[in-house]
């Protein structure tokens, strides 16, 4: 279960009698429900009911237990000493309207329903509140005291919401040994609104689940406080306008978050060992230090850092706001010191200084813009080997926006930069090396959606094509750091490119960086996709330092400009998006009905998928494809029909 961040509130209803004349007390007299006369003997006052009311008080006595089995319990003050109290259905409710005391080894069990006191709450004598559920609340001030002897006073909330408005004082004393005061949380969810202030080191707060400990108040480790941060959450909430103090603890998660305008600022030694999560408000380091255990990550929203962390290794950055655009800030370290980077931002990052991921990118939403800095991928295993199924940048709705470089190992094998244009064009430049490099080193590749200057060289002759006219857009790449030689394919994603009639007639050209005569380098490969989104491929290109852009012929007649499907064949479309991960889409049309299959098939030609095995009108049709059982490579999809087969080659990454 994974715990709400936000604070549950409760609100109380005081059903009060129009008229009191008496006030009754009630003490048990035997174990049984709440509104049985028989559980109850009444030492005072008057009763219409023969059992508590809202005005009544109420004491619980030992061996006996009381179980609420009524939608509206009240009373006016509730002692439970060596008893036991309890809630077990979803609309019954509990509310006491003054103080509750627990004694003598008492037990209270809320499994469901709802326990509300208006009051203080008082633990002591080895007491215990045990939730598996429900909810509990605490407007008043909660004190949770050791025992006199040896033993556990115990707050144990594995399930359910506890609330506690006032403010909580954990108090257990090291004298004499063997006293402890402990507040336990499982897979729960538990808000102080006030102050929460822990005295002695016998003091606890244990998490044994993954739940969360949301705190708008101060929080103040007097005299010591044993803390077991295990796969917990501690969530600093603050009070708009207002300092928080983040107390010194090694915590597991600790997320930052609020109102505004308030800072929270760690004053003593706070290390954080899983996450740092930066949802809103502001983290300053004071007077102390905030560190970073090797692995730990930062999770940043639209909250911020204040002062640099100190890092005992590499770490993980993940953005994800969904507001308005972002600058990353001091939560991105230094080169050595990133290793994963994940942009799921709906409005986007942008790079404020250079960076380089030494994992993975992960690009789930947004753009990711550069700007003038430099960010660099390299493969995780430092580039040496190089990669053939690209972990190194992985791409879901995401793109690169400026330039990226990456780190080419000298092994054959398909890298992938992500581009896209403000209006999310595609313009993906996915390059695969079928000849390993000589030398590994780097390729920084930057996309331009403008014309390239100089358009020199034009008209170009490939084959029996004349290109006439270069897109107005175009791709610059520059190898360095060593990288030479090998061969490679590419293709380019030119989505909304006006003037297209036929993707078969388009071309990639190329010249070198530095300027120059376009030229058609390399052959012609199979270019795919449609005439609103094609994607343009060359093959045997050597030139790793050029720009690149894609030749439109001219003069196109009405003889030049056929639909994809002729009228004497089927039409099998490349699937988009290619590569992908972990579901993809396959168009195709049929000019004539008939018995169609579409079946996938893996590298050594064995069938892993039948997506189409019937009969089928003439038409255009769509089928979604989802490769969430296969593993990473290169696959093939066959449509078959009549006399026609058509084969296409796709890319899974995951």
């Amino acid at each position: 279960m994974k715990p709400s961040m936000k604070p549950f509130v409760v609100t109380l209803l005081l059903l009060l009698p129009s008229s009191v004349s008496a006030q009754a007390v009630f003490q048990s007299q035997s174990s049984g429900d709440w509104n049985a006369p028989a559980t109850w003997q009444q030492v005072s006052g008057t009763s219409s009911t023969g059992y508590p009311v809202s005005a009544d008080s109420v004491s619980v006595l030992s061996g006996h237990a009381v179980a609420v089995n009524i939608s509206n319990g009240q009373c006016s003050k509730l002692s439970v000493s060596g008893g036991a109290i309890s809630l077990s259905n979803s609309t019954h409710t509990l509310t006491v309207q003054g103080d509750m005391t627990l004694g003598s080894f008492a037990a209270v069990n809320v499994a469901a329903g709802a326990f509300s006191v208006v009051g203080n709450v008082t633990f002591g004598t080895g007491s215990v509140l045990t939730m598996t559920g429900g909810a509990f609340s605490v407007v008043g001030l909660l004190f949770l005291n050791a025992p006199a002897a040896a033993g556990t006073t115990l707050i144990d909330v594995q399930a359910g919401l506890f609330n506690c408005i006032g403010g909580m004082t954990i108090t257990a004393s090291s004298v004499p040994a063997g006293r402890f005061a402990e507040l336990r949380i499982g897979n729960s969810s538990v808000f102080v609104a006030g102050a929460l202030t822990t005295i002695s080191s016998n003091a606890r707060i244990n998490f044994t689940g993954t739940g969360a400990l949301s705190i708008s108040g101060v929080f103040t480790t007097a005299l010591g406080l044993t803390f077991t941060a295990g796969n917990g959450s501690v969530i600093y909430i603050g009070i708009p306008g207002t300092d928080q103090t983040v107390a010194s603890l090694t915590y597991n998660r600790l997320t930052i978050t609020g109102a505004g305008s308030g800072k929270k600022i760690i004053s003593g030694a706070v290390i954080v060992t899983d996450t740092l999560s930066l949802l809103s408000d502001t983290l300053q380091v004071g007077s102390g230090s905030l560190t970073l255990n090797d692995g730990a990550k930062i999770l940043r929203s639209s909250g911020r850092l204040l002062s640099p962390p100190t890092l005992l290794g590499s770490i993980d950055v993940v953005y994800n706001n969904s507001g308005v655009a972002d600058t990353t800030g001091l939560e991105l370290p230094a080169s050595s010191a990133l290793r994963n980077l994940t942009v799921n931002a709906q409005s986007g990052i942008v790079l404020a200084a250079p960076a380089t991921v030494n994992g993975v990118l992960t690009l789930t939403q947004g753009a990711l813009r550069t700007n003038a800095n430099t960010l660099t991928v390299t493969n995780p295993d430092g580039g040496a080997s190089g990669t053939s199924a690209d972990p190194a940048i992985v791409q879901s709705d995401g793109f690169i926006a400026g330039a990226l470089t990456r780190v080419i190992g000298a092994s054959a094998g398909v890298r992938l930069f992500p581009f896209s244009t403000a209006s999310k064009a595609d313009r993906t430049y996915l390059l695969d090396f079928t000849a390993a490099p000589a030398a590994a080193g780097t390729l920084t590749v930057q996309h331009f959606d403008t014309a390239a200057p100089a358009q020199s060289g034009l008209p170009v002759i490939d084959g029996a094509d004349t290109l006439t006219a270069a897109a107005p857009l175009y791709w610059r790449t520059d190898a360095s750091g060593g990288l030479a030689g090998g061969t490679y394919s590419l293709s380019l994603a030119a989505e909304g490119v006006s003037g297209v009639t036929s993707i078969e007639s388009l071309r990639l050209i190329s010249r070198p960086a530095s300027g120059g005569a376009w030229t058609a380098e390399g052959t012609a490969g199979t270019n795919s996709g449609t005439t609103a989104a094609p994607v343009v491929a060359r093959d045997n290109l050597t030139t790793l330092s050029a720009e690149v852009s894609i030749g439109l012929p001219g003069g196109t007649s009405a003889a030049d400009a056929l639909p994809d499907a002729k009228p004497s064949s089927f039409a099998l479309q490349q699937n988009y998006p290619n590569p992908f991960n972990p579901s993809t889409t396959i168009r195709y049309q049929l000019p004539i009905s008939g018995e169609v299959s579409l079946k996938v098939f893996d590298v050594l030609g064995r069938e892993v998928a039948t997506l189409v095995d019937t009969k089928q009108a003439a038409g255009n049709y769509i089928v979604r494809f989802s490769a969430s059982k296969l593993s990473s490579g290169v696959y093939f999809y066959r449509l078959q029909t009549g006399g026609a087969v058509l084969t296409k080659k796709m890319l899974l990454l995951k």
